[in-house]
């Protein structure tokens, strides 16, 4: 599969909530070298989407959180060459395992090693975000109904004290400095950034892997919002060493190499990195 289709995508995202709810009661916990945990559904998930995905005969690749440690350094540099499919089949495994409800899948559209488009789903909720040639499509429908997409109307949060901060947990065992804002650490990304996009968020501020963002990252920017590192750059949608860690052999693979900060406008931005301590960088780029 080597073209973006909203429809298509809304389909596979369906199905891909109904493999993880089925297993929501019994997940199968288990933990990966690295400490982090994973369940059967993060397995599930990733399976049916490489059915579609995983097509290297046809130029398509997948990258994706639970088999990246199986592909070899030619595989990947063919996928930054071509097109590539980021996948983060479950965000949020650990609110997942315990049965929370801030969890969804995303997927990143890479071509060229360029983040073109993205799409997350959470399924608790029944939310669709899916970009597309530059707009945001979102669908909410009910139990049984298919989705249908429609342009999502965007909705800035306010700035101030009594509006939310997401806050990464590596963040929150750091130091958070002087934010007076309430915050909440989920565990997850996409939940956070797509309910920016609704102002139910105010800003995000964390350290994640490449597959964490990469269906987030085209929503906010085509929603104009800032998606910036700690040292003030950026982030491009073009995946680059300059920010993220792309050597296979490296232990932190695929990781940013600084916290980031997303926030609706730069107000929002200079707010929050004026009360937040974060470092600069966490691994030395090139």
């Amino acid at each position: 599969m080597t073209e973006w289709n909203p429809e298509v995508l809304a389909r596979l995202l369906d199905e891909c909530g109904r493999i993880a709810l089925d297993l929501y009661d019994d997940p199968g916990i288990s933990v990966k070298n690295d400490q982090s945990l994973v369940t059967r559904a993060d397995h599930a998930v990733e399976g049916f989407l490489a059915q579609s995905f995983h097509k290297p005969e046809e130029g398509s690749f997948l990258i994706g959180e639970e088999t990246i440690a199986t592909r070899s350094s030619s595989y990947i540099e063919e996928a930054f060459r071509h097109t590539a499919w980021i996948v983060d089949p479950i965000d949020g495994t650990v609110p997942y395992a315990h049965h929370l409800a801030h969890w969804g899948v995303s997927v990143g559209f890479m071509q060229q090693g360029r983040l073109t488009e993205g799409a997350v789903y959470l399924p608790v909720t029944r939310e669709y975000y899916i970009s597309h040639h530059g707009e945001i499509l979102y669908a909410r429908p009910a139990p049984g109904e298919k989705p249908v997409l429609a342009p999502l109307k965007i909705e800035r949060s306010a700035s101030g004290e009594k509006s939310i901060v997401g806050i990464s947990q590596d963040v929150v065992r750091g130091k958070l400095g002087n934010l007076a804002n309430p915050v909440q650490t989920l565990g997850c990304v996409v939940v956070p950034f797509a309910y920016m996009l609704q102002g139910r968020f105010m800003a995000y501020v964390g350290y994640m892997k490449l597959w964490d963002l990469a269906g987030s990252l085209p929503l906010l920017k085509n929603a104009g919002f800032i998606v910036r590192s700690a040292d003030g750059q950026d982030l491009d949608p073009q995946i680059s060493p300059r920010q993220f860690v792309l050597n296979p052999d490296h232990e932190r693979f695929c990781y940013l190499r600084s916290n980031l900060i997303a926030a609706p406008n730069e107000e929002i931005y200079q707010q929050v990195r004026s009360q937040v301590s974060l470092p600069e960088v966490m691994i030395p780029g090139p």
